[in-house]
């Protein structure tokens, strides 16, 4: 078990608490989270991916991740994160890039205020991509209001991730 055993065990709780008082598809079940959450994102991904479809970790990283099983991931992080830095986010995406079965090679997409790096030779229901906002620091991409709001000079974090987890479906 990992330092976040019970934490997945609590999420594994709240999804069958949902889905005992709602009507949820189990196979789109998708996860974001920021910062810590971040970094817990790509945990739940590589531990539990029974639980999820796929996942969007932002502003996060991974540690010692050796995952069996591959998990659509979309890592979005800022590269002048001074709390988690980018290459935190750039590390978590090659994690998932070679834990998933991709090339090591990437095409660039251009996205408003950065690049997302979409890994070449993906297994087609286990894409990986690495989203880096240019000048980032620690904040929600395209988030404009509180301590933690990006910018909205970026593309929008939530937009993206669901985008992402829309096309999985």
């Amino acid at each position: 078990m990992t330092c976040w055993g019970s934490d997945i065990g609590f999420t594994e709780a709240m999804i069958d608490t949902i889905a005992g008082k709602a009507c949820i598809d189990r196979d789109a079940v998708f996860v974001t989270g920021f910062s810590m959450g971040g970094y817990y994102t790509n945990n739940l991904g590589c531990a539990r991916p029974d639980l999820v479809r796929g996942i969007a970790p932002h502003s996060g990283g991974a540690k010692d991740m050796d995952c069996a099983t591959p998990v659509p991931t979309m890592v979005i992080h800022g590269d002048a994160d001074g709390l988690i830095v980018g290459s935190c986010g750039v590390a978590a995406g090659e994690k998932w890039a070679r834990s998933n079965g991709c090339a090591s090679t990437s095409t660039p997409r251009p996205i408003m205020g950065g690049t997302c790096q979409v890994s070449d030779g993906c297994p087609p229901d286990a894409p990986v991509e690495t989203c880096i906002l240019a000048g980032m620091a620690h904040g929600w991409s395209g988030g404009t209001v509180g301590a933690y709001a990006g910018g909205a000079q970026y593309e929008d974090g939530a937009r993206m991730a669901w985008a992402f987890f829309e096309a999985l479906l």
